[in-house]
């Protein structure tokens, strides 16, 4: 799978090189464009081991069970800079929160991520102010898992790991400064062995989402 992702990126830079080269000397009007916007994905890992893991240790401790973690979306604030209207470098960083409450207690997720995206534009349909491009990236991405039970006991569960991704989008030009993006990708994040509750964390998933970007 890395092996594939790896041959992909390079395929990628190629052609972006050669795309680049033939629109370095037109529509220089979108030249060094900045976007800045905010994307929404469904993100749903599976995390059935890591939910092993806690109930199996309340179990040990005889302590009340909380529901399963479960991580639903991911949301990631882009900026994108153009070095022309075939090529971009799209910079994210964001994540994903929830908590349950219960009495003085408390359960809750935290996860974050940090990373950048090459994207290359090989169609674009000027009719309808309508582009498609496919991109590759690479990051960090961490995630905290948190419960609280009676008497200040609490169990906690801290990993990160490096992510890649690939995928497309198309965009929509709603004004000349605003634009909606449709987006699919896979996230690929190695396994990780987490010792304290013996299970492994993979927050691999399939991502899809929508977002608004603004043309400085």
């Amino acid at each position: 799978m890395y092996g594939t992702l790896k041959y992909f990126f390079m395929l990628l830079l190629c052609c972006s090189y050669s795309v680049w080269s033939q629109t370095a000397a037109t529509d220089s009007v979108e030249h060094h464009k900045v976007e800045v916007g905010i994307s929404v994905f469904y993100y749903h890992p599976n995390l059935s081991d890591i939910n092993k893991g806690f109930a199996q240790a309340e179990e040990k401790f005889a302590l009340s069970p909380w529901n399963d973690f479960n991580i639903y979306y991911l949301a990631l604030p882009t900026v994108v800079y153009y070095f022309n209207p075939r090529a971009q470098i799209a910079l994210q960083a964001g994540g994903s929160f929830m908590e349950h409450i219960r009495e003085d207690n408390k359960s809750y997720y935290f996860l974050w991520t940090i990373g950048g995206e090459f994207r290359l534009v090989p169609v674009t349909w000027r009719k309808y102010s309508t582009e498609l491009y496919v991109a590759v990236g690479a990051g960090v991405v961490g995630v905290k898992f948190h419960r609280s039970y009676d008497n200040n006991i609490g169990l906690n569960e801290f990993a990160s790991n490096f992510y890649a991704d690939a995928g497309a989008g198309m965009s929509f030009h709603v004004t000349n400064r605003m634009s909606m993006n449709v987006d699919v990708r896979y996230l690929f994040v190695p396994k990780k062995q987490l010792s304290s509750l013996n299970s492994n964390l993979s927050l691999k998933s399939l991502m899809a989402g929508i977002g608004v970007f603004y043309s400085l």
